[in-house]
């Protein structure tokens, strides 16, 4: 019984959908066509991202920052070597964390307090001095010059260095009609194979845009293969001083005889 019931069911439903088409459409029943198109392209980028962060530590506080406000003068001096704008620096707030090495009677063979039997004196604490900074490199002819600066001042890189472009909205509007194009010339293909042809399009579905940055993939600051979001492109292996941009949308065309 629950078969035949489950049979009835979905027969009505199918023939429901010819009056609800002809009731919504006030035409004959419609025969679509669902396409996928692509496109991609291969672009320069103009932009270089450096991800930095500046620590100094020391057993006073005051030395830690004085060692940090040192490295902070050379890394300024580097960036206007650079030509580098202040709107494309960026830096979070200026972070200070103690760290306990000795507390009470606590120590090692190494350390003078290591046998004091008095609990009451002073804790031992060690400064960090920290900041994340975020630069945005134009020239890339400069690349070598700047990283070796960095190095040089012994300021650490937080992951490797990202390549992207400036102008990606317009990249990807370009895309989008491109993949279009391409949809509708692959469901014009298999159509006349139906002996149909393609008429309006009756949905266009949202594009993928895939923008998984790698470009950098191989240097040795790299932890991972991770994703980024818009101006950033996939690394070409053929060609490693472009990044690829990839695009796809899916498309449903009506379809009619020819």
């Amino acid at each position: 019984m629950i078969r035949i019931l489950a049979l009835l069911l979905t027969t009505s439903l199918i023939s429901s959908y010819p009056l609800l088409a002809q009731y919504e459409e006030g035409s004959e029943e419609w025969r679509v066509l669902f396409s996928e198109g692509e496109a991609d392209t291969l672009v320069k980028p103009d932009e270089i991202v450096f991800f930095l962060s500046i620590e100094t530590s020391h057993l006073d506080i005051d030395s830690a920052q004085a060692e940090y406000e040192k490295k902070m003068e050379k890394l300024t001096e580097l960036t206007k070597k650079m030509k580098i704008k202040e709107e494309d620096i960026r830096m979070d707030l200026l972070d200070i964390e103690p760290e306990n090495l000795l507390h009470g009677s606590d120590g090692t063979d190494f350390n003078p307090r290591a046998f004091s039997s008095s609990s009451d004196e002073p804790e031992l604490k060690k400064y960090y001095v920290m900041r994340s900074i975020t630069l945005t490199l134009r020239d890339q002819s400069k690349y070598t010059s700047f990283l070796s600066g960095l190095l040089r001042l012994g300021i650490e890189m937080r992951r490797s260095p990202l390549y992207r472009v400036s102008n990606s909205d317009a990249i990807r509007d370009t895309l989008s009609l491109r993949a279009i194009r391409n949809a509708r010339q692959r469901a014009e293909t298999l159509a006349h194979e139906l002996g149909m042809k393609v008429a309006d399009p009756i949905r266009v579905g949202q594009a993928d845009w895939y923008d998984a940055s790698s470009y950098s993939s191989y240097s040795p600051y790299n932890n991972s293969y991770g994703g980024y979001s818009n101006p950033e492109g996939q690394r070409s292996l053929l060609t490693p001083d472009r990044i690829s941009f990839s695009l796809s949308v899916s498309v449903t065309f009506q379809i009619v005889p020819e």
